[in-house]
């Protein structure tokens, strides 16, 4: 799909989702502001929010594009940016995290120089005591690999374990992820199966092994907000599904694949029962 291949500085269209993050919004909106990159199109969308979300968003407008609709859970929060959307490239940003000033620079450039679909790159992760953690590498600096290359490299992710899950520290071609939208209807997972589709039609993915994104673990995004194990479980077999119905366009439609996606079932309900024995 790279042959609609921008020209000149190619536009970046930030989504933002946002519920009741007023504690960290600014912060998020500022690290975009605040970028060496200009061609920036920042789209939030203010998904019900009962704090004081709305005015701090409402503060930053003509600069932002600022959508106001109910609470219908961040899967609806991201269709509808996805709607209006016209960047050259997509970027996912969740409301209580935030860029470093130059990653949209450094990811541009890296987009011209191999043109990749796909550009995923890594974050820290930064606790409410003050704690950073450094996301560990998936590959070398600039891995890039063309399609060919999925099978062995990406793919497999998706099966053993849930690196590849999120939407966020990543960078989609538009072209690549037209048409797409996140399930509606689940409260968590929605991004998983539609990084399924998005790496299912991409052709070239490239890793970068800076640390460009920063991942605040707070407890009040929209993802997963309030939902039981039970629930969570439900969502989950249902991305394990969307797994089964594609080994067969990955070309990975044998026993030990159909295995591993099973498999991923019984490994989220003991994970879960484990966290639930140790609050006791």
């Amino acid at each position: 799909m790279t042959e609609n291949k921008p020209r000149g500085d190619p536009k970046i269209s930030v989504i933002v989702p946002v519920y009741n993050a007023g504690r960290y919004i600014e912060s998020c909106i500022d690290s975009l502001l605040s970028q060496t990159y200009g061609n920036l199109e920042i789209i939030t969308v203010n998904d019900g929010s009962s704090d004081d979300t709305a005015e701090k968003l409402s503060r930053y407008v003509p600069r932002i594009t600022l959508i106001d609709q109910p609470n219908r859970g961040v899967a609806a929060a991201r269709n509808r940016a996805l709607e209006i959307a016209s960047g050259d490239y997509i970027l996912f940003l969740d409301a209580d995290d935030y860029l470093e000033h130059d990653s949209v620079e450094k990811l541009v450039k890296h987009a011209a120089e191999k043109e990749p679909d796909i550009i995923k790159f890594r974050m820290c992760r930064e606790y409410n005591d003050g704690t950073r953690v450094l996301e560990k590498p998936e590959f070398d600096d600039c891995f890039y690999i063309t399609k060919e290359g999925f099978k062995k490299h990406i793919y497999v992710k998706f099966l053993s374990g849930i690196s590849f899950n999120a939407v966020i520290r990543s960078m989609f071609r538009r072209e690549v992820i037209s048409g797409l939208r996140f399930i509606g209807s689940m409260k968590t997972a929605e991004d998983a199966i539609f990084a399924v589709h998005a790496y299912t039609r991409a052709r070239s993915f490239l890793y970068l092994s800076g640390v460009y994104y920063h991942y605040r673990v707070s407890g009040q995004g929209l993802t997963g907000r309030g939902l039981s194990v039970r629930d969570k479980y439900k969502y989950n077999i249902m991305l394990v599904r969307e797994l089964l119905l594609h080994l067969e366009k990955w070309d990975m439609n044998g026993v030990l694949y159909k295995c591993l996606a099973l498999l991923r079932i019984p490994l989220i309900t003991l994970s879960k029962t484990i966290r639930i024995l140790k609050k006791h």
